[in-house]
């Protein structure tokens, strides 16, 4: 194989060139991952007691519906966590894919209210509060990703 075949290849999948980044991707990935379930967990507890048991695992097939989507376009688009200026992949997420992920995580909370009937009491403004965050927090994502020179194709991708 001639050396400029295996240099392009290498430039097209940046994580060929570095399988301990990617692996430490995936251990980021299901931290994520835990972190997604433990929130959607403590929402459905949390709704549990607040309102009608089936509201709440309504509530929670709709959210988690949401989360799992958005755990496996990040699972898919690990291969990009790297500047959209060079092939080096990073072996972790910055500050600005981390917003960009609690963002992701506010909107899956946002969607189990979606084809539920309005809660009772102060979870009525529940909805409006996580979007209000999830709003705000992607406002600042890729400005916190711009200041910390943290910019990535993943970040990119997930916003």
């Amino acid at each position: 194989m001639p050396a400029g075949t295996a240099t392009l290849e290498t430039a097209a999948d940046p994580s060929s060139s570095n399988p301990q980044a990617l692996r430490r991707l995936w251990l980021r990935w299901a931290l994520t991952a835990l972190i997604y379930a433990g929130t959607l967990a403590g929402g459905y507890w949390l709704l549990r007691d607040a309102w009608q048991p089936g509201r709440a695992a309504g509530w929670l097939a709709w959210a988690g519906l949401a989360a799992l989507v958005e755990l496996a376009i990040l699972r898919g688009s690990l291969r990009h966590n790297h500047p959209p200026d060079s092939p080096s992949l990073r072996a972790g997420f910055g500050y600005g894919t981390a917003l960009t992920l609690l963002c992701g995580l506010l909107l899956a909370l946002v969607a189990g209210f979606l084809f539920a009937p309005r809660p009772p009491g102060w979870l009525a403004w529940m909805p409006a509060l996580l979007y209000t965050a999830a709003r705000l927090v992607d406002y600042i994502d890729g400005y916190v990703a711009r200041i910390t020179q943290y910019e990535t194709k993943l970040g990119g991708i997930l916003d």
